[in-house]
């Protein structure tokens, strides 16, 4: 008898939002091939993500591609002759916290230096606004400001200062693992 398992649409979606789409973008494989599909397919590859993710746990996605609405823009680096290109994804109404209000995503002008920001659905303020990096860490930028100007400026500051951020992987990395040596609870997933 085979019986197929029931997974909640949330947790077929969390999986997408903050593991699936994270690791198909930074893949250095098949990042930027990922990354040009989604602008190309737009919501309809989302619900390819969702039914892929669903497939043999009895789920049945509750969106269509229009619950997901694009936007995306040519970003100039201040004080660099410079510019970079940033999609955001309106996600569907977030059912519980971390589910995602919206995703942006980051990447220079050679779909390369890609960075994956969520804006999350918090329990403890209106939304907080995170990112997800290449070495699999989630990071909290703190809350995440109510206008989209503002909400965009953030984005922007953190994506164009990661030049710095290899080395801040790096500690990150190794902090986590001296945690783990010493029994102590992960502090940034």
């Amino acid at each position: 008898m085979n019986m197929k398992e029931t997974v909640p649409a949330v947790k077929i979606r969390y999986h997408l939002e903050h593991r699936l789409l994270p690791k198909l973008l930074y893949s250095e494989e098949k990042g930027t091939r990922d990354l040009m599909k989604l602008i190309e397919e737009k919501g309809a590859f989302f619900i390819e993500k969702l039914n892929m993710l669903g497939r043999g746990k009895d789920y049945e996605c509750p969106y269509s591609e229009t619950d997901f609405v694009f936007d995306q823009w040519l970003v100039p680096v201040k004080g660099k002759d410079a510019a970079f290109m940033a999609l955001q994804i309106q996600m569907p109404e977030p059912e519980r916290a971390p589910l995602c209000y919206k995703i942006i995503i980051c990447f220079d002008l050679h779909f390369s230096h890609i960075w994956y920001f969520t804006v999350e659905k918090s329990t403890k303020v209106p939304a907080m606004i995170c990112s997800w990096i290449p070495e699999g860490i989630h990071l909290n930028h703190g809350s995440a400001p109510e206008s989209d100007v503002e909400l965009r400026e953030t984005v922007y500051d953190i994506y164009s200062s990661q030049e710095h951020l290899p080395a801040l992987s790096e500690y990150i990395i190794n902090l986590m693992v001296r945690q783990q040596k010493l029994g102590i609870a992960n502090t940034f997933s």
